[in-house]
């Protein structure tokens, strides 16, 4: 397990509360040849059943039948590279820190409630990493080496087309439609009535990894009178409307005469295969796939993707807007703490990387293709964590009951000690903020090509390699269509083999 746990920014805090107050609904992404059409279907959660006294997020009730199973060991297989992967299981000791300290309370509460022990089997993999391979050595080995995997989204579903997990609605205790389960990529997972890996409140980093826009507030006021917030909540807040604010914006800061990443810029995303495309990607609402109901095609080869292909080629590639860094991860929050870029997009974790800056910044969705489109959107990284039951557990009813119980005890204990953090630390640079994270959260995004994109492959790194050169922006359409015929076999396998499971 992971000890001396930093702080948790409050932030961050504000952005999970949030999330998890709207019961973990999301949006499941369509798709249309129009190129001004909305691009979403909206996927309802009803409220969950709670006590009509005192708190209804505490007293909310699951219906786990009371269980003993005699101080058994259920072991735990999960990342802990990163202190977003760490926090959702791997806390040993209570610290003083107040969400560390609910996590462990909550891991004890579970273990007493059902008598049994906890092992964490913790990787140094992060995020950005997945156990993958061991987990498939595991169960291709025949070996009950795992109760519970945590591991990321689409390494995880990649695997269940390997038939590697138990189908969670055949086992007792897990119900998909409590509060605490996110309904949203149970339906686009199951494309028959199979259900073989779920998220829910349990899994942070669904949060942490939210994609948004930071903005340095005070650099934001020098090239330009418009507020901000009020452009985002009048639906103005689009690809075009960025590249407004950043054109103007770009100096040589180190007096070279020349461009490059040491001088400031309006935007600043990475060079390759970059994040920043996945943001762009979700917050214009480019849905892949569509189904007949029998099952998917590629429907991304459409007049709505030429548009995007053309004004990210505009603000990348066309002016001194943007300016395109070396490939770090784990640096790119340092052209926000510098002041040396007024936008940035990246996950909602990054937060934690701002504790310390000095000028104030902000947090707005990412921006729309086009004022046409009805709302905002954003994709959650698919690094962060789903849960399965893999095939060789020798009690897979317990390790159902055991994520019943830490899913429902997560919405009961760990979000009110987040909220209280919130509300006494208050890191929050600007009221403002926490009306845009509950836009963000509350309009996530879920597409089958991301879902799926350890299997199908092509698809996302078409869309990421546009951030290395022009010529990637320029062929996108013509890349795609290269690809059209395998990826749409790629797509009937992905339901011939969920066919198979059952």
């Amino acid at each position: 397990m992971t000890r001396n746990l930093s702080r948790f920014n409050s932030l961050r805090i504000v952005s999970l509360m949030l999330a998890l107050l709207i019961s973990a609904s999301a949006i499941s992404c369509g798709s249309t040849s129009d190129r001004n059409a909305d691009t979403s279907a909206d996927v309802q959660t009803s409220a969950p059943e709670v006590t009509t006294d005192g708190d209804p997020r505490k007293n909310a009730k699951d219906d786990l039948p009371e269980l003993d199973y005699n101080g058994e060991t259920i072991r735990v297989l999960s990342r802990g590279g990163d202190y977003d992967t760490s926090i959702e299981f791997n806390v040993d000791e209570e610290s003083g820190d107040v969400v560390s300290d609910a996590v462990y309370n909550r891991n004890v509460m579970v273990e007493e409630r059902l008598n049994l022990k906890i092992e964490n089997i913790v990787t140094e993999k992060t995020r950005h990493n997945y156990n993958s391979d061991m987990i498939r050595q595991s169960v291709l080995a025949g070996s009950d080496d795992y109760d519970i995997i945590a591991d990321a989204l689409h390494s995880t579903m990649s695997l269940v087309l390997e038939n590697m997990f138990f189908d969670l609605n055949k086992l007792d205790y897990i119900d998909p439609s409590q509060p605490w389960w996110n309904q949203s990529l149970s339906e686009l997972s199951m494309i028959t009535d199979g259900l073989y890996a779920i998220t829910g409140q349990l899994s942070l980093t669904s949060i942490s990894g939210v994609f948004c826009m930071f903005y340095n507030s005070d650099l934001f006021a020098e090239i330009s009178n418009d507020d901000i917030y009020q452009v985002v909540k009048d639906g103005k807040w689009t690809i075009d409307k960025l590249h407004e604010y950043c054109a103007n914006s770009y100096r040589d800061l180190n007096g070279d005469t020349k461009t490059d990443q040491d001088d400031f810029y309006g935007l600043y995303v990475r060079d390759r295969q970059t994040l920043a495309s996945d943001a762009f990607l979700g917050g214009a609402r480019i849905s892949a796939v569509e189904t007949d109901g029998d099952g998917y095609k590629l429907s991304v080869i459409n007049e709505r993707t030429v548009e995007y292909a053309e004004k990210l080629k505009s603000l990348i590639y066309d002016s001194q807007a943007t300016c395109r860094g070396e490939y770090n991860d784990d640096t790119i929050m340092h052209k926000m703490n510098d002041s040396s870029t007024v936008f940035l997009p990246w996950m909602l974790g990054a937060i934690n990387d701002l504790r310390e800056m000095e000028d104030n910044f902000g947090i707005i969705p990412i921006p729309k293709l086009n004022e046409e489109q009805s709302t905002y959107s954003s994709y959650t990284h698919n690094g962060s964590s789903v849960f399965a039951i893999p095939m060789t557990c020798k009690s897979p009813d317990r390790s159902a009951a055991f994520l019943e119980a830490m899913c429902a005890e997560s919405y009961r204990s760990v979000v009110p000690a987040y909220y209280e953090t919130a509300i006494k630390v208050k890191y929050s640079r600007d009221e403002p903020t926490a009306q845009m994270l509950d836009l963000i959260i509350d309009n996530i995004c879920l597409d089958v090509a991301y879902l799926y994109s350890t299997y199908l492959g092509e698809y996302v790194d078409i869309f990421r390699n546009m951030f290395i050169d022009a010529e990637n922006c320029e062929n996108i359409v013509s890349r795609l269509t290269s690809k059209e015929s395998s990826m749409n076999v790629k797509l009937g396998e992905i339901v011939e083999k969920y066919k198979e499971l059952n």
